[in-house]
């Protein structure tokens, strides 16, 4: 998909692309690095780091429309009440994992088994084993 513009401003990047609908879809592509160069051209966008070989970008989506998902989804406890979950399965190797059990015991959930790197946790009566 062709770009119809693009606006470079230092680390960050406004693009807008080819009509789809009723107007064009537009993105802002920000580099979180302070030595990222950002460079637009008539082959696309170009992104380059001088010291780090990873490159960190955040993209925003900058069309006007609905959300395709309203804010009552980031409430755990409507969804644990509106899709009735009772189990929740844990990486206990990720860097945040106690403050997501934690979460998740407020919520009426407790840990029933360990089982490698993974917790396993249950909301209410715990089933029985296999």
């Amino acid at each position: 998909m062709a770009f119809t513009s693009a606006h470079v401003i230092g680390q960050e990047a406004d693009v807008c692309f080819t009509q789809i609908g009723d107007r064009e879809p537009c993105l802002r592509i920000w580099a979180s690095q302070p030595d990222i160069v950002v460079a637009a051209s008539d082959r696309g966008l170009t992104v380059e780091s001088k010291t780090s070989s990873t490159i960190r970008l955040y993209v925003t989506d900058l069309t006007s429309g609905p959300p395709s998902v309203g804010l009552q989804v980031i409430d755990p406890r409507n969804l644990v009440a509106h899709y009735k979950i009772s189990a929740a399965l844990l990486s206990m190797t990720d860097p945040i994992y106690l403050a997501r059990r934690e979460r998740l015991e407020a919520l009426g959930f407790h840990v029933a088994r360990m089982i490698g790197t993974y917790a396993v946790l249950f909301r209410g009566a715990s089933p029985a084993p296999p």
